[in-house]
């Protein structure tokens, strides 16, 4: 039974570690559902890295896992490692990615720096932990939650092992959902050089990598590099799909009003200001139909990123009994993209202004101007850098026969930055706009790019920065070996213990908004730091109670299995995770398995913290085009730890009279509590019924009094003051539509079930070897609780939620050194859902229906086409060629209004269309 003892919270600052770079000395996928067994070979049984157990040399009892091989990956043809995990099927594209556009699913919105996370079954990349070696990896993100999979070389990877099951009780927070444990190679003896090239439409990316290793007797040792580099896809490249004007499509125009030219603004009545000079317009001159501004323009789909990653291992045998080994990694990306449109910004403009237009019956002393700076100042550019290392060593000490010692320490260090310009000081652009200093005039009447207007520009546009650092130190101790030998074979027994100690600081600042009367003035926007201390014990049990020695008529095999761990945190308590497992083999080829255990995920460093981040999301288009609506986003105090009980039951059959088919079944269900999200960080508050308690709308009784407390935190510096408008209006009367609390909550309770299958055949047929694969995954029900004691709602098959069926198909064959292999991947068809207001659609949505728009099934092909050179000396020698072609049809997304300017879901498809990819290796 899971308990959580709370105890009073703590909280330590503390400077982060500088970063530093480490030298080292000297289809479906093929996917098993267990490690590679050539791969297991080769390495000694004291090297054998397994996932799901801290049993050396032991086979996890009771949870399958998804094991995906280097070959696996290369008949693929995917570029990254991300894309590599992204095709298994139990994997989620919900939320945070780099490809993740207008969506706020699992914080998406939060990732600012466009990074990638791993998660499984779409519990949330917080629910799903991503090891290296069975080792913990820096967390990285604006919000210290994740690790981007492309961080480790590819060429390095022996393999990807991924159990779909909960782990606390082996791993400890965080392994909710599952384990992704990325396996790097043992077998390198030589070298080995990659060279990539892919191709899309406006889009291309390269990879060089390497690897070189040596083995001896007594050890081995490897190191490996890999540098890439793609260009940045814009929304512009794809306009078909990032559409604002939804008026054809059954929707509202939903584009924001303004431009370049912008707009005079008088109440709610705007009027069109027409192209030019923006000097000497007249009444006569403006449009009724005021101007509005694309919100694809200058936005980004996919960041231009160069990456240099490097990793390296060595391990060497000094005794008989005594093994010493050292392995370490870094990474470098360097990524620019648009982090939004073009800023707008709506000002008063006095009539000292040159393109001052006076309008009958309005104020002849100053007008409102809706206008965009794109052709004065670009674009807002936005420049992130990741960097990142980890350094660990150990020793494994054969105490006797049948028990070992092990022992490590691991460092772990990330430093995140991100610079966003093109933002607006407010204040010297009021300057500005009054043209009352010489040489500093600025006329938002025309379509801009005057040479005042650009020298103007320089001066009032300022930039945020983002920094944020993580550490941590973790030593960890294990003893394992045999207990005991009863008739089903050896009690494997282990038992350990982990000391681990994690700071994350972040700071902040900006020299734009409202915080600062000119840029040489810098503003801190948030500053905090919090370090914690874990102290963890563990222990596991495998018990064979039938083998090969007793087996029996309809008993060839049963193993139990047990293991317990128990964290203690410094900040929020403690909690003890048991897990449990059982495999039974009634004859050969057919096993059963089962399993039932708790998990847990402690919150963030930043999630627990409200100097995490605190900041105003501020929008006049989110409730409808000139509705101003605050979104409050941070960290929160008051948050816990989230809790889960998962069990899994299933079956594989291997059968002797079907050599090479294999067949598995697998039934999950999750029970996942008090999850902490930021439900109302999402423009389904508007229609979504179930979110109600986190959207105050200005009719409410209390909403001038919650108006004002976010303005007494404005004046005291805690949040920035929005740009796009004011709280109240001149007159002192609430000019907010809306206020949402998007802040991070304990919000509710998700409980989903499901089926697992795989299948996959291996034959020979004539000069031929076949390959045909297919698994899947298929979600009962995701039972979704948005607020402790609220209505358990089955969401799955809505968009931003699990779909109810993913699977992906492979058939494939090899003679001699040709070998090609397609893989088909699908979608069912699902529904979007109150994701957008019932006023965005024509005619309007009348209540109580909301939003409910049909989502096409989806199946997209992929190819990959190899030859290796069957020639064993010479240049031609470990020499191969591949051609790849992801979405080989080049398929559109289906149509999926999931915002006011995008119709595709990026969760569950992309814009990217046919992506071409050529690659040579060679070994030596």
């Amino acid at each position: 039974m899971q308990k959580i003892h709370r105890r009073p919270l703590s909280r330590v600052s503390a400077l982060a570690l500088a970063v530093s770079a480490i030298a080292l000395p000297q289809a479906a996928l093929a996917q098993s559902e267990e490690p590679d067994a050539d791969a297991a070979a080769a390495e000694p049984d004291k090297e054998i890295v397994v996932t799901g157990t801290i049993i050396r040399g032991a086979a996890p009892v009771g949870s399958s896992i998804i094991s995906v091989t280097a070959s696996d990956i290369q008949k693929t043809g995917l570029l990254t490692t991300n894309d590599i995990l992204k095709s298994i099927p139990q994997v989620s594209g919900i939320g945070l990615g780099e490809g993740a556009t207008n969506t706020s699913a699992n914080n998406a919105n939060l990732n600012i720096g466009r990074a990638n996370g791993l998660n499984i079954r779409g519990l949330g990349v917080q629910a799903t932990l991503t090891l290296l070696n069975g080792r913990r990896l820096p967390v990285g993100g604006f919000g210290g939650q994740l690790f981007d999979p492309n961080s480790i070389p590819a060429i390095a990877l022996a393999r990807i092992d991924v159990v779909a099951d909960g782990a606390s009780a082996t791993y400890g927070s965080d392994a909710v959902a599952g384990v992704a444990n990325l396996i790097l190679r043992t077998d390198v003896d030589g070298a080995e050089v990659r060279g990539r090239y892919g191709f899309a439409d406006d889009y291309s990316t390269k990879t060089l990598s390497a690897v070189v290793g040596k083995k001896w007797d007594t050890g081995r040792a490897m190191i490996a590099a890999e540098y890439s580099w793609n260009d940045q896809l814009l929304q512009s490249d794809r306009a078909e799909f990032f559409v604002c004007d939804q008026s054809t499509l059954g929707g509202t125009n939903n584009c924001a009003f303004g431009g370049a030219p912008g707009n005079i603004v008088y109440g709610s009545t705007r009027y069109g200001l027409p192209a030019g000079t923006g000097i000497g317009v007249t009444q006569a001159q403006l449009s009724t139909t005021p101007n509005r501004v694309p919100t694809s323009l200058l936005q980004t789909v996919l960041p231009a990123n160069k990456r240099l990653n490097l990793v390296g291992t060595i391990r060497q045998d000094v005794t008989s009994n005594l093994s010493l080994w050292a392995e370490a990694f870094y990474y470098d990306r360097k990524g620019t993209f648009y982090r939004s449109t073009p800023t707008l910004v709506s000002a008063s403009v006095p009539n000292t202004n040159p393109g001052f237009v006076v309008v009958a019956g309005q104020s002849t002393t100053a007008q409102t101007v809706e206008y965009v700076v794109l052709n004065d100042a670009g674009g807002r550019d936005t420049f992130a850098t990741d960097l990142g290392n980890q350094a660990a060593a150990g020793f494994d000490l054969a105490l006797s026969t049948n028990w070992n010692l092990s022992a490590s320490y691991t460092y772990n260090d990330n430093y995140s930055e991100l610079q966003s310009t093109g933002e607006v000081n407010q204040a010297q652009y009021n300057l500005a706009v009054r043209c009352t200093v010489a040489n500093f005039c600025f006329n938002p009447y025309g379509s801009g790019g005057s040479a005042s207007n650009i020298a103007a520009a320089e001066r009032f546009m300022g930039f945020t920065n983002f920094r944020i650092w993580y550490h941590s130190h973790i030593a960890n101790a294990k003893v394992d070996g045999t207990l005991a030998t009863i008739g089903g074979g050896d009690i494997k027994l282990a038992v350990g213990g982990q000391y681990l100690t994690e700071t994350l600081f972040a700071r902040n600042y900006t020299n734009s908004g409202t915080r600062t009367p000119d840029l040489q003035t810098m503003a801190k926007t948030a500053e905090f730091g919090t370090t914690r201390n874990i102290k963890s014990g563990y222990a596991e049990v495998i018990v064979p109670l039938v083998g090969s020695g007793n087996a029996m008529g309809g008993v060839q095999t049963i193993e139990l299995n047990a293991a317990v761990r128990h964290d203690d945190y410094s900040d929020f308590g403690n909690t003890t995770n048991p897990k449990f497992g059982i495999k039974w083999e009634p004859v050969a080829g057919l096993t059963l398995r089962g399993s039932y255990g708790t998990s847990f995920r402690a919150p963030t460093l930043s999630d627990s913290d409200p100097r995490s981040t605190p900041s105003l999301s501020a929008s006049t288009t989110i409730a409808g085009a000139g509705r101003n609506v605050l979104t409050l986003l941070g960290g929160n105090a008051a948050v816990g730890p989230e809790t889960a009980k998962t069990w899994s039951v299933g079956m594989e059959v291997k059968p002797d009279l079907v050599p090479g088919f294999t067949a598995s079944l697998n039934y999950f269900n999750i029970d996942y509590k008090n999850v902490i999200d930021t439900l109302g960080n999402t423009p389904a508050v508007f229609s979504d019924a179930a979110l109600s308690s986190f959207l105050t709308l200005s009719t409410a009784s209390d909403f001038t009094a919650q108006l004002n407390a976010i303005q007494a935190q404005i004046n005291s510096g805690f949040y920035a003051a929005p740009s796009q408008f004011t709280l109240f209006t001149a007159g002192g009367a609430p000019n907010v539509y809306a206020i949402v609390d998007g802040r991070k909550r304990n919000v509710g309770r998700a409980k989903m079930q499901g089926l697992d299958f795989a299948l996959q055949y291996q034959f020979g047929m004539g000069e031929l070897d076949w390959t045909l694969g297919f698994n899947g995954t298929r979600v009962f029900h995701y039972n979704y609780q948005t607020v402790p004691g609220g209505a358990l709602v089955d969401r799955v098959n809505n968009a931003n939620f699990p779909l109810k069926f993913k699977a992906r198909g492979q058939v494939g064959f090899r003679t001699g050194g040709l070998s090609v292999n397609t893989f088909y991947n699908y979608t069912n068809a699902y529904n979007v859902v109150s994701l957008l207001a019932n006023n965005l659609f024509t005619p309007a949505i009348v209540a109580p229906a909301t939003q409910n728009e049909r989502v096409a099934a989806n199946l997209t092909v992929d190819a990959t086409i190899t030859y290796a050179f069957p020639q064993e000396s010479g240049p031609l020698a470990d020499l191969s060629f591949s051609v790849s072609a992801q979405n080989l049809f080049d398929r559109d997304p289906p149509f999926a209004r999931v915002s006011t300017n995008q119709i595709f879901d990026s969760a569950n498809a992309s814009v990217m269309g046919r992506m071409v990819a050529f690659e040579i290796r060679k070994k030596f």
